[in-house]
Order: C-alpha cells, then structure tokens, then sequence
C-alpha cells in the first residue's frame, strides 16, 4: 500500500485527502533464479485470491462491531431495551 496525503485540491482549496493505491497481490521471485535476463523477469506478480462472500461479512461484522463500541464509549449511542425485551421475568 502506498499512500500521498493532499492537503489542498488543484484550486488551492483546504481539501484533507489521501491517494492509495492498493496492490491486489505479491511479488515473488521465481523458484530457480537465474543471472537476469531481459526475456525473463526478476520477479513475478502474483493475483491474490478474490475475498469470498464469507470474508466479506466477517469484515462488516467487525468493523460494525468496532464502530458501534467507539460510539457507545464515546456516549454517541446508548441502546435501549426493544419493546416486549424482557417482559415475563422474575426480579427475584
């Protein structure tokens, strides 16, 4: 991941951004390596695999799990009982 932080847009506007570029894999050098050669790269890119519908709820899920926790730390949020939520039990 490379990331250039802009503090200001092309019209020298006050604009806070960051430029990232995410690589959607490795490099890896080839398994026998031999003197460099122009018809033989140094290294390789390899693709990584597409994230499953399984690893992208696991990525909601915990991202959802953090915000909600920083919120309620923060007294942004609090969270009531929902209607009917614990009728029926004892106070003993």
């Amino acid at each position: 991941m490379t990331s250039i932080f802009s503090p200001i847009t092309f019209d020298l506007r006050l604009n806070p951004h960051f430029h990232t570029l995410f690589l959607d894999g490795l490099f890896v050098l080839p398994q026998n390596p031999e003197p460099p050669d122009a018809a033989q790269p140094m290294s390789l890119f390899q693709l990584a695999p597409k994230p499953t519908q399984a690893d992208i709820e696991f990525v909601v899920q915990r991202v959802r799990k953090r915000i909600v926790r920083y919120l309620e730390r923060r007294g942004v949020i609090t969270f009531a009982a929902a209607p009917g939520e614990g009728e029926g039990e004892s106070a003993d």
